[in-house]
């Protein structure tokens, strides 16, 4: 059987997003809870019960996947404080502009607010604990801590003091989730994702001791349009799921102006499979040229660039400046950002003797040297953290402390990359870091760059990883 691993339910989710038996919900918390403590205002909301995951064994993989790929790389739960072996619970909503994070569980407050005075001012907003630095917030309500952009945080607060509007006040947000079963990964998405449907609601839940299963339900205007969606839903899911995953049972209907989906897998399903190091470089590459490439077509400022006037050279450009920084335009994530000025290039005559496949990286004149590697370095901080996270008037050198502007579009990768190196000459990853200093080349290509025995730059798998 073929997996459906942590990396693929993933992707689902973050599709919708635009983004009994343990059916898994902790006590007191519900999707029509959470439903009332977002924002009516967001396109959608992913909750997680980390509790029911914890306690139970058949589901540990799953979670230490979540901690790992995207627990320890939110710069703004680490702010404050918050050990994820707190934390019940954990909400995350979007609107085009910004995101917040709602986290449930008992917490130490006093040491979350040791951490928070280190990056915070404290504040209040209608009476709530808040803490800022007039970007992102940390607002304490009762059991709950909340994490995002400002604006968002605070129609968070009217959302859960009822003074705002929150998505179950849509009807057709309430319409679903009243058919849609509680587990313990639920994702609603007021948006059209798929196939013009007006909301969409998705369930992960444990049905037995060995399987569990996926429930879909998407909304439609009518009758009519719910019956032409349905063929389209089929053939899609038929080579999504039936063929790439290989569930156990797969059915599709409709009931009136709703379509309804489920599949079901047994637990080993969830275990991901380990990758060989040549193929998790494989993938590094893919994933890290896709983001650099994504973030060329989006416009952005926030680079403060040129040569400095003593050496001539761009060592000390800076990224995440709001208030000198060069006119908005397509830049890459480096130091040089200027598409024209990356000209790393594979030699087509040198290679490395100990990898014979691996070409040399040339610079301008020849061989690339330490200080081409440094400028044409990914700065991992600008494709991984959220928007206004780390920035400031003149902006920064700190390769990994480091974000777009705020109200631009960010997260183009959910985590550092374990192979990028660290160092602000590098990647800027957190310490140590691994082996390959990913880059930039001429024409947008990019490259694993590692250093050789002899001392020279090559660009491939190095024959180990990270």
């Amino acid at each position: 059987m073929r997996r459906i691993y942590f990396g693929m339910i993933v992707c689902l989710f973050t599709l919708l997003m635009g983004i009994s038996i343990g059916c898994g919900s902790s006590e007191g918390v519900t999707a029509v809870d959470v439903a009332k403590m977002v924002p009516g205002q967001v396109d959608g909301f992913q909750y997680m019960d980390l509790q029911f995951l914890r306690d139970d064994d058949d589901l540990a993989n799953f979670v230490s996947q979540w901690v790992e790929n995207v627990w320890e790389y939110n710069a703004a739960q680490y702010k404050a404080g918050l050990p994820v072996s707190d934390v019940d619970w954990w909400v995350q909503a979007y609107d085009y502009y910004g995101y917040v994070e709602i986290y449930g569980g008992e917490f130490d407050l006093t040491g979350v607010r040791e951490e928070l005075v280190r990056e915070y001012y404290k504040d209040e907003f209608k009476g709530i604990e808040v803490w800022t630095d007039d970007y992102t917030s940390v607002a304490i309500v009762d059991s709950r801590i909340i994490v995002g952009d400002t604006y968002i945080v605070e129609e968070c607060i009217d959302t859960i003091r009822s003074t705002g509007s929150s998505m179950y006040d849509e009807d057709d947000v309430a319409e679903v989730l009243s058919k849609l079963p509680d587990g313990w990964l639920i994702n609603v998405n007021a948006t059209s994702v798929l196939y013009g449907e007006e909301v969409t609601g998705m369930t992960l839940r444990k049905t037995t001791p060995e399987t569990f299963e996926l429930y879909m339900i998407l909304g439609f205007e009518n009758d009519e349009n719910a019956e032409d969606a349905l063929n389209e839903v089929q053939e899609y899911l038929l080579e999504v799921w039936i063929e790439e995953s290989e569930p156990n049972e797969f059915s599709a209907y409709r009931e009136g102006r709703f379509v309804e989906i489920r599949a079901e897998w047994g637990i080993d399903a969830l275990i991901e499979p380990t990758p060989s190091e040549a193929d998790s470089y494989e993938t590094d590459l893919e994933v890290i040229q896709l983001a650099a490439v994504t973030f060329y077509s989006d416009v952005h400022s926030g680079w403060s660039g040129g040569t400095d006037a003593d050496t001539g050279t761009p060592d000390d450009n800076r990224w995440g400046a709001n208030t000198t920084a060069e006119d908005p335009g397509h830049y890459y994530p480096t130091a040089l950002a200027v598409v024209g000025d990356h000209n790393l290039r594979l030699s087509d005559s040198e290679f490395d003797p100990m990898n014979r496949n691996n070409p040399r990286i040339n610079g301008e004149y020849g061989a690339a040297t330490e200080q081409e590697i440094s400028w044409h370095a990914v700065w991992m901080g600008l494709l991984v953290n959220f928007r206004g996270e780390y920035v400031s008037s003149l902006g920064t050198t700190d390769r990994g402390c480091v974000s777009v502007l705020k109200g631009e579009t960010c997260r183009y990768l959910e985590d550092f990359s374990e192979s990028a190196m660290a160092g602000n000459d590098r990647n800027g990853v957190p310490a140590p870091g691994g082996s390959y200093c990913w880059v930039v080349g001429a024409n947008g290509a990019v490259y694993g760059a590692y250093e050789g025995s002899d001392g020279y730059w090559y660009a491939g798998f190095s024959g180990s990883y990270p």
